[in-house]
């Protein structure tokens, strides 16, 4: 929504999407350049929930951005699903409400497992 009010992308080229599995799958594959999930989907949802349908629709150059717990495994989980990962920025657990430490990922959808 800042990005939106700011300027700095285009309203027609910037779609937010109630993630159920039904929507995320309802996009064509290959035509999302970024999918982001913060204090979501690897917290109250599992990784299987969600990472099959975003590795189909993000092309092959986007990417994935994901707020997960640490120490939970979420980042092999994400690997097995064909995503590459870079932790971006760790949290000592500053989050009261999430207790251990917290990072943020980029990831982006290994192309070889890519469906076209």
């Amino acid at each position: 929504e800042i990005a939106l009010a700011n300027g700095f992308v285009e309203k027609q080229s910037w779609q937010w999407l109630n993630a159920t599995t039904e929507n995320v799958r309802s996009l064509r594959n290959s035509s999302v350049d970024v999918v982001m999930s913060l204090l979501s989907w690897g917290f109250h949802y599992p990784i299987s929930t969600y990472a099959q349908s975003v590795h189909e629709v993000l092309r092959p150059d986007g990417r994935l951005i994901i707020h997960l717990r640490g120490n939970k495994g979420q980042e092999d989980e994400l690997r097995r699903f064909g995503f590459t990962c870079s932790t971006v920025v760790t949290s000592p657990g500053a989050h009261k409400r999430f207790q251990g430490k917290t990072a943020l990922y980029v990831c982006r959808a290994e192309s070889a497992t890519h469906r076209t």
